[in-house]
């Protein structure tokens, strides 16, 4: 940390690098290079300047003012706007650079090159970026001629950046080497001992500090020493073993934080923890070593400049180990140009100017950031104006009379300040609690150092106001009027009285004041009066409180008795979990044992196919008694064909089942009478074959138990009902094996439902979330269904779409909330034509009525049949292929629409579904598109014709 005062130095160079003269003597290719430049825009540059003007604080239209500023190579314009960017804000290191290649350009003299090392300085005051510092000391090495203004470039690299555990060993070999080659040019032997003695110190003070590159440093120690016949000293191991095992410990907290390091644009903020750990840890275990401390510190502060706690930490460090007046400043006004918002940094500069005396700072800083609303956010600005009102504070004698001229003036001071700090938090933070804080300090102020009981009495009660509520600040007004030199017991006792009345966190603190104060000065009778109107208060308060826990724990039961009930319900439900998964047991185990009885039972069992149908059982018998002893008979009956005769009604249906004692009976029987003449018909005996077993045991993976599909319905509009959208929708849940959207045969189009297969169940419970939810490609009001899968339940369904009806090939599951489908050879109520009614009626039946007919009819002429009415008109024929389509379809919606002009024209694959309102009979028609409106729903439907007369009407 030595050398700072280098960095402080605010002075701008009296310099000028650049200058108009600098463009007469640039070669003759400069000269070319100038006259193929783009012509300026002066314009241009002046609106930006005028922008940078109005937003100094913008580095990014600053950035841009100088890249056209380059562009233009306007050199003296070029350089007041760098220096004005850096007298304003940190300069960004691409800034640095190009401002130090400009400069580097056409340094050609000793005073320009000293000018250049200047700006090095300005781009280093900031942050100690270790490349920058590097390529300071090489600058100084080529094109300084002087060994002391080296020695001390060098010095203050390694100062800045020697300590950086992993990137300052090249600050230590740079010196060196610089002092190697110094050596080799030194003549005298007493100076080659003496540099050759200056790098081994070097060596030895590196080895002292933990690096990455310590055990190689070690090894080049000690070629060095080989080299030059020298031993190592008895500290030398010492401090080896002392920086390895440091750098152990290190190791583990640099690989953490080693890619926030990479200088990326964008370094995560969330990644400061780590930092901050670190620098735990550093403070706990290298407290001793503050200047690697304060490396580390450095090293975040790159990556981190506008964090203000990582910088108010920092401060606190140094103020604490070090206190220096140069580095202690320095540091707050590095700060401060990082973080400019925060008013803490602000209140610490403050201090640390009153401590070292730099009053006049302390006044130009208060008014530049006043003047500037640079703080944000009401805490900031709160402690920026009290520590500005404690310093003014501090400046008043202590104990002594404050009617002097300089004393009125601090104390008016304080009171302009504190007047500019409430207006400026109301007007900026209306809702902020802050403006209290200062009220109470000021209030203090006023009774106890000035005695100015008006003032005083005027602050507290507009606090009064502003938290009425809060004892606390009750108790601070009874406070001043009872010990401070201000006190008075009239207005004590209207702060008693009022106080009991307007409290409302802690009003028994404020009646014991009361009881108290007239115990010690008040009459009996004010006594018992307080003790009185005390005592109602405090009995309301008390039944408050007895309301309140009521409440609680009439809360508190009821969130007992609901767990109760809840756990009851849970023992329940686990109780018939047992007893139903014991009962599947049960029935399961006895499934089993029919099965094995079964498929034992049919080892013994022949089957004849090809008997005369008026055969009997007692015939069959005959027929196979040679074969083996025969224990049942069994013949399929017909019993829409009689016999003639005998105690069998029925005859057979030419086959039946022979059932033997033993398994050798039935292949005896098959090869006796398979294929033989049995009254003059030819017979086939075979073995029966096992009983079929179910559809869930033929196909476990499609019971609903084991099934990975998901069934997705209500779609809309149903064309974005498409294997992309739901692959998107459902990609997040999990792996998809097969997406099945479901399309109408007719148009091709999506009908607003599909299957979509995942690999394992952890999908499907995972899709089932989404139920009820509204996709970006769904309409804005839809929401669709999710639910799981049922193959078995779909297989059983007992609807399936009409012979004309475009439904597809899969069926989504029942809803028990919705009316049945209708099956395949039901079709709806008929579309009954009125009696008696003239054609073209306009009147709207009532609910189960006939409909108007669209077409005259002769009065007095009956009901006609759905074939009947088919016939009458082709376009009716379609409607009701429609509705056929439309009710076995199922819309979870109980009113559709659909656009009655592409039906009538047979285009039904232009038709299009749309959600509609509920409506009586018909919905509005808008005749602006030329589109009619059909409107159906689950148990009726209304058709309407274009002239809008009442076709055709249906109650199902």
């Amino acid at each position: 940390m030595s050398d700072n005062e280098d960095r402080m130095e605010e002075e701008q160079p009296k310099s000028d690098p650049i200058d108009a003269s600098s463009d007469d003597d640039s070669s003759s290719s400069d000269s070319d290079d100038d006259q193929a430049q783009e012509p300026v825009d002066d314009g241009k540059l002046d609106r930006i300047e005028l922008r940078v003007q109005a937003n100094p604080s913008d580095i990014t239209l600053h950035a841009e003012y100088i890249e056209e500023l380059r562009k233009a190579r306007e050199f003296t314009r070029l350089r007041t706007a760098r220096e004005d960017l850096f007298s304003r804000l940190p300069l960004p290191k691409e800034q640095s650079l190009q401002w130090i290649e400009d400069e580097s350009s056409i340094a050609s003299s000793l005073e320009e090159k000293k000018a250049v090392m200047k700006v090095y300085e300005k781009a280093l005051y900031d942050f100690d970026h270790v490349d920058l510092w590097l390529a300071y000391a090489n600058y100084i090495i080529t094109e300084i001629d002087d060994k002391d203004i080296i020695t001390e470039a060098l010095n203050r690299t390694l100062a800045h950046v020697g300590r950086h555990a992993t990137k300052g060993h090249a600050a230590w070999d740079l010196y060196r080497s610089w002092r190697k080659s110094c050596m080799e040019e030194a003549t005298e032997e007493r100076e080659k001992n003496e540099l050759k003695s200056r790098v081994t110190s070097l060596y030895r003070s590196q080895l002292l500090i933990p690096s990455s590159h310590h055990a190689q440093l070690c090894d080049e120690f000690s070629a060095w020493l080989s080299q030059n016949n020298e031993k190592e000293v008895k500290g030398d191991q010492k401090d080896k073993d002392k920086a390895t095992e440091r750098w152990k410990q290190m190791q583990s907290h640099e690989s953490l934080i080693a890619d926030t390091e990479e200088e990326q644009e964008d370094v995560e903020y969330a990644k400061v923890s780590e930092w901050l750990q670190y620098l735990d840890w550093a403070e706990k275990y290298l407290f001793q070593d503050i200047q690697l401390i304060t490396s580390l510190f450095e090293r975040a502060l790159i990556i981190y400049p506008t964090y203000a706690d990582l910088w108010i930490r920092y401060i606190d460090l140094v103020i604490r180990s070090l206190s220096v007046e140069d580095v202690v400043l320095t540091l707050h006004r590095r700060a401060m140009r990082s973080c400019p918002w925060s008013g803490v940094i602000v209140a610490s500069y403050f201090r640390s100017l009153e401590e070292f005396k730099k009053e006049q700072e302390i006044e130009d800083t208060y008014n530049k950031i006043y003047q500037s609303v640079s703080l944000s956010g009401d805490t900031e600005w709160s402690a920026y104006f009290s520590a500005y009102i404690d310093y003014l504070r501090r400046k008043l004698p202590r104990g002594e009379d404050l009617t002097s001229s300089t004393s009125a003036e601090v104390i008016e001071r304080m009171r302009t300040v504190y007047n500019d700090a409430i207006t400026t938090l109301t007007s900026f933070y209306p809702q902020s609690n802050e403006p209290a804080s200062l009220m109470k300090y000021m209030t203090r102020f006023e009774a106890y150092h000035v005695k100015d009981a008006e003032k005083s009495r005027k602050i507290y009660e507009e606090l009064l106001t502003k938290e009425g509520g809060v004892a606390s600040t009750w108790l601070l007004a009874i406070e001043i009027e009872t010990h401070s030199p201000i006190a008075e017991t009239k207005p004590l006792m209207s702060l008693l009285k009022r106080g009991s009345t307007f409290v409302r966190d802690d009003p028994q603190t404020i009646w014991n004041h009361w009881l108290v104060r007239e115990r010690l000065e008040g009459t009996l009778q004010d006594w018992r009066n307080a003790s009185e109107t005390i005592g109602k208060k405090r009995d309301e308060l008390n039944r408050q409180y007895i309301i309140s826990a009521l409440k609680v724990e009439g809360a508190a039961r009821a969130k007992k008795e609901k767990k109760e009930k809840k756990n009851k319900e849970e023992k329940e439900r686990k109780k018939r979990k047992i007893e139903e998964r014991e009962e599947q047991k049960k029935e399961e185990t006895q499934v089993k044992k029919r099965k094995q009885n079964e498929s034992e039972l049919h080892e013994l069992t022949a089957f004849i196919t090809g008997l005369p149908h008026a055969m009997k059982p007692e015939e069959v018998e005959q027929l196979f008694v040679p074969f083996g002893e025969i224990k049942e008979v069994r013949l399929m009956r017909d019993k829409d064909k009689l016999l003639t005769s005998g105690k069998h009604l029925y005859q057979n249906k030419g086959f039946g089942y022979i059932e033997f004692e033993q398994e050798s009976s039935v292949q005896a029987s098959i090869t006796g009478l398979h294929e033989t003449l049995v009254q003059g018909k030819k017979v086939k005996v075979t073995k029966a074959r096992a009983p079929t077993s179910t559809l869930r045991e033929r196909h476990p993976e499609r019971d609903s138990q084991h099934s990975n599909t998901v069934f997705i319905s209500q779609v809309h509009p149903s064309s974005a009902c498409t294997e992309d959208n739901l692959r998107k929708l459902f990609g997040g849940c999990g792996d998809i094996k097969h997406v099945r959207v479901v399309f109408d045969r007719v148009t091709k189009q999506p009908k607003g439902f599909a299957f979509v297969d995942f690999e394992n169940e952890e999908g499907v419970k995972e899709a089932v979330r989404l139920n009820d939810t509204q996709p970006e490609f769904c309409d804005p009001e839809s929401r669709i269904r999710i639910a799981k899968s049922d193959p078995s339940r779909a297989q059983n369904l007992n609807s399936v779409p009409a012979k004309n009806s475009s439904a597809g090939t899969a069926v989504p599951p029942p809803d028990p909330n919705e009316p049945a489908p209708l099956m395949r050879n039901q079709r709806p109520r008929s579309l009954m034509l009125p009696k008696g009614k003239a054609a073209g009626a306009t009147q709207r039946p009532k609910l189960g009525l006939a409909a108007a007919a669209a077409t005259q009819k002769k009065e007095g002429e009956g009901n006609k049949s759905n074939e009947d009415f088919r016939n009458f008109d082709p376009t009716v024929s379609l409607y009701w292929n429609i509705l056929r389509l439309d009710l076995a379809t199922r819309f979870e919606n109980k009113w559709e629409v659909m656009t009655l002009s592409a039906i009538t024209r047979a285009e039904i694959e232009k038709c299009q579904i749309m959600r509609g309102s509920k409506m009586d009979g018909y919905n509005p028609i808008d005749s602006s598109q030329g589109q009619e409106w059909i409107v159906f729903d689950f148990y009726r439907a209304i058709f309407w014709s274009s002239d809008r007369k009442l076709i055709a009407y249906t109650d199902r």
